[in-house]
């Protein structure tokens, strides 16, 4: 990890090699993207928070400590500029060499913006966050609003830096394709911690101005999922959501009530066998289905591959005819 983050010809070759091999599998309509990486603190570190990088080499980076110690002087900040602070201005070199070295013919993701509510957190502190949501909310709203102007001009800096809207996954993280006019997206792993209220209150309101500029996209959260209920709540209503299916898995039955007929939920799924996979993608259709659309990212680790654990080919065969069954469900 940490090469793949100081380097970026060695970042690129990674991604170039891993969608070739994908592309050699031959399984079906994939669209190829490029997660564009150095960390989920890019723009904690424009705002001038010291970056930590641990002993193991495949750990991602943190910051030192917070920024203020509570909301006295939130007041004092002062917005970015994405072309000159922090690592901001390396991410977006980043950004040109991948889309230029590929002709711009592979989207690339932008940074990974961490999200208002993560990066609200790294700059007064995790409990002072959480308290802010009971004892000053307007002192937390005014935060969450600063912390969004500066998402928009870092995103607007990376679609530049890309050469377009059009040659972006999405305005955050993912490299999966997201459609043309759905391009937003908003990660907020620290909604596993509060309730529906807060979310409505504090979320939905930063959340929508991504959503309306850049198009309603999908909602991040690893989970768990207290929340649920306010996912699709924005303004526009956006299109659902992508989780980590290890720690979503126990809410897929609530996900069924709130995301019936109108939501799709992304599932990063990870497993060590080819029976698991199989498995655990069942347990998906038959909790989800015929009410919800699951779409499953399979990720494999490149050791089950090299020691025939899992053979790619046969689990895509063996999970697209589930897949056929799935739809047949949903559709008739």
């Amino acid at each position: 990890m940490r090469d793949e983050l100081f380097s970026k010809e060695k970042q690129l070759d990674l991604r170039l090699a891993c969608i070739k091999r994908t592309l050699d599998f031959g399984l079906g309509d994939y669209i190829p993207g490029m997660f564009v990486n150095m960390g989920c603190i890019g723009i904690e570190s424009a705002l001038g928070m010291e970056i930590h990088y641990g002993d193991s080499p495949e750990q991602m980076p943190g910051i030192c400590e917070y920024l203020l110690d509570g909301f006295d002087r939130i007041g004092e900040l002062k917005l970015i500029n994405p072309n000159t602070d922090g690592m901001i201005p390396e991410f977006l070199e980043r950004v040109r060499y991948f889309t230029n070295q590929t002709e711009h013919k592979i989207p690339v993701s932008c940074l990974d913006m961490n999200g208002p509510m993560p990066i609200s957190i790294d700059i007064v502190g995790s409990e002072n966050f959480l308290m802010g949501m009971y004892n000053q909310p307007e002192e937390l709203e005014y935060l969450l609003s600063f912390v969004v102007d500066n998402i928009i001009l870092v995103t607007d800096a990376c679609i530049e830096a890309a050469g377009g809207v059009d040659n972006i996954t999405c305005t955050d993280f993912c490299d999966m394709w997201f459609p043309e006019g759905k391009k937003g997206h908003v990660s907020d792993d620290v909604c596993a911690m509060y309730k529906p209220e807060f979310f409505e209150r504090f979320s939905i309101p930063v959340n929508n101005r991504i959503f309306e500029k850049y198009g309603p996209g999908l909602l991040h959260n690893c989970g768990p999922n207290p929340c649920v209920s306010q996912y699709l709540n924005h303004t526009p209503r956006i299109s659902g959501a992508d989780l980590a299916y290890k720690f979503s898995k126990e809410d897929l039955p609530t996900f069924r009530k709130a995301f019936a007929g109108q939501g799709v939920i992304y599932l990063g799924l990870y497993c060590s066998s080819h029976e698991e996979y199989v498995c655990e993608y069942r347990h998906i259709m038959d909790a989800l289905a015929p009410d919800v659309i699951a779409v499953t990212q399979i990720n494999i680790d490149e050791n089950l591959i090299l020691s025939g654990k899992i053979d790619p080919v046969k689990l895509h065969k063996e999970l697209y005819k589930l897949s056929k069954e799935y739809a047949r469900c949903i559709w008739g």
